[in-house]
C-alpha cells in the first residue's frame, strides 16, 4: 500500500488522492519532470520544501510512513567520528525504541550526536518514527588527570606513559620533565642515580640542594638534582656529572668528563 503524509506533531495524515483532489498545501511532483527526488515527492507550497521518500526526508514534521495498521520498520543508521565507534540502532519498529551507546577510543572522550539527535547523554534511547542517520562525535582528552604537564590523549597515544602518575618510571622525575630533557619517561633512571651516588662518596647528612630537581642555568643549558646526590650534578649538555664546590663567588664545578673546573655562566 502507498505510504501517506504524516504529521508527527499534530498527528493529521493526508492520503494521495486527498492531495491530488487539491485543497492542501501539497502538489504531488511528476517523476519526469522531477528526477532528482525519490518519489513519491510532494511540494509544500507554503513552506516550499520538498518531502520525498529518501532517508530521513521530513518537511514542518511531516513525513511520508505507511498506512495505520500497517507492519512498518525504520531503520537507524549510526556512524563514529574520529576517536570511537558507536552501537545500537538498526531496524526498529515505528514508535519502537533502541538504545545508542558511544564508546571513546584510548585517549579520547565522547562529545555529543549529530543529525537526527543531539544532546550528550549516552548511551540515548531513540524512539523510531522514521529512518534516521546519527552521529557519535569525539575529541582527544586534553584533561591532565596526574598534573604532570602531559594531556591524558598525549600520555595514552603519545607517549604510552601512566595518565595516572605523574612519575610513570618511579625515577623521582615528572614523565614531562624526561621528556623535555630526551629521557625516557617508561625507563627508571634511579638506578644509575644511586650507582653514581656511591662511586662519588658518601655526602654529609645535612647537605642540601638549593633546588631539587631539573632546572635551568642560564648560558649553559638543564641541571638535575636531588637531595639523595647532592652535592653532585648532572649535567645534560654534556651527558656527565659534575661535583658543586660551594665558598665560592660564582657557583664552581669539576667537571668528571672532561676533568675541569668550571664556573657555570662564563667562558671556563
Amino acid at each position: 500500500m502507498e505510504k501517506i503524509l504524516y504529521n508527527t506533531q499534530s498527528h493529521e495524515t493526508l492520503t494521495r488522492a486527498q492531495i491530488e483532489a487539491g485543497g492542501t498545501s501539497w502538489m504531488l511532483l511528476n517523476p519526469d519532470q522531477y528526477p532528482d527526488y525519490v518519489h513519491p515527492a510532494y511540494y509544500n507550497t507554503q513552506v516550499h520544501q520538498v518531502l520525498d521518500h529518501s532517508q530521513g526526508s521530513t518537511v514542518s514534521g511531516w513525513i511520508l510512513t505507511e498506512p495505520a495498521g500497517e507492519s512498518q520498520s525504520f531503520t537507524i543508521f549510526l556512524s563514529a567520528g574520529n576517536g570511537g565507534s558507536v552501537s545500537g540502532g538498526g531496524s526498529v519498529k515505528e514508535n519502537g525504541t533502541t538504545t545508542i551507546t558511544a564508546s571513546a577510543s584510548k585517549g579520547h572522550v565522547f562529545v555529543d550526536w549529530s543529525g537526527a539527535t543531539t544532546g550528550s547523554q549516552n548511551p540515548k534511547t531513540i524512539t523510531a518514527t522514521s529512518d534516521l542517520s546519527i552521529t557519535a562525535n569525539f575529541s582527544k582528552d586534553n584533561r591532565d588527570e596526574d598534573g604532570d604537564g602531559l594531556t591524558n590523549y598525549e600520555e595514552l597515544v603519545t607517549y604510552d606513559t601512566n595518565m595516572s602518575n605523574p612519575d610513570s618510571d618511579g625515577d623521582g622525575l615528572s614523565d614531562k620533565d624526561e621528556l623535555e630533557n630526551g629521557m625516557d619517561p617508561k625507563t627508571s633512571d634511579k638506578v644509575m642515580v644511586e650507582k653514581i651516588s656511591q662511586i662519588l662518596g658518601v655526602k654529609p647528612a645535612n647537605a642540601t640542594p638549593y633546588t631539587d630537581g631539573w632546572f635551568y642555568f642560564p648560558n649553559h643549558g638543564w641541571l638535575y638534582t636531588r637531595t639523595s646526590v647532592y652535592p653532585y650534578f648532572y649535567d645534560h649538555s654534556s651527558k656527565g656529572w659534575m661535583y658543586f664546590q660551594s665558598g665560592n663567588e660564582n657557583p664552581r664545578f669539576y667537571h668528571y668528563e672532561s676533568q675541569k673546573w668550571m664556573h657555570l655562566g662564563s667562558n671556563e
